[in-house]
């Protein structure tokens, strides 16, 4: 399963979901999360669709306000929806990306039913609240796909163990 929490994200995760759709052995489920169903963000599930890719579940969570305590209430509730799905679906393995609150949610969600997870970007910083969350998500995952040899270290300070590091690059590249 990819979770697809936001229009961002998708520029990375649509290289990865290419290459395991290509796979005949790999069942693509790709769940849209928070702002990634809503109009105002650009709804980029609709673009995932046109791109030919299919949907196994949406899951709403966000609130209106866009702010620290809406924020947390989105984690939240993303976290109680997903772990719904993913009990439903069944995933033998999930992928999130990046840092936000969002993925914090889909992270917990994932760990807590036991599915191993991969976490794309992991070990950047940033120099906001986005450093915990990220460094929180790579707690929680069991294997990652860093971009630079910089985040591969930081991974390696949080982890303490090389075997589950990929030294990948930014997949938005494969784009450019």
């Amino acid at each position: 399963a990819v979770v697809l929490t936001a229009r961002p994200s998708w520029a990375k995760l649509e290289p990865v979901c290419r290459a395991l759709k290509a796979r005949p052995d790999v069942e693509l489920q790709i769940i849209a999360c928070a702002s990634a169903l809503l109009e105002r963000y650009g709804r980029v599930v609709d673009v995932v669709k046109d791109q030919g890719y299919e949907i196994a579940a949406e899951c709403w969570s966000t609130y209106e306000g866009a702010n620290l305590i809406t924020s947390a209430k989105e984690t939240g509730a993303l976290l109680c929806e997903l772990a719904a799905v993913l009990c439903q679906l069944r995933p033998v393995v999930a992928v999130v990306c990046a840092d936000r609150h969002e993925v914090l949610a889909a992270a917990q969600a994932v760990a807590y039913q036991h599915i191993p997870l991969v976490h794309v970007q992991g070990g950047e910083k940033t120099g906001s609240i986005d450093d915990r969350v990220r460094d929180s998500i790579t707690h929680l995952s069991d294997y990652h796909c860093v971009s630079t040899e910089l985040a591969r270290m930081r991974v390696y300070g949080l982890t303490g163990t090389w075997d589950a590091i990929r030294l990948t690059g930014c997949p938005s590249i494969d784009l450019a």
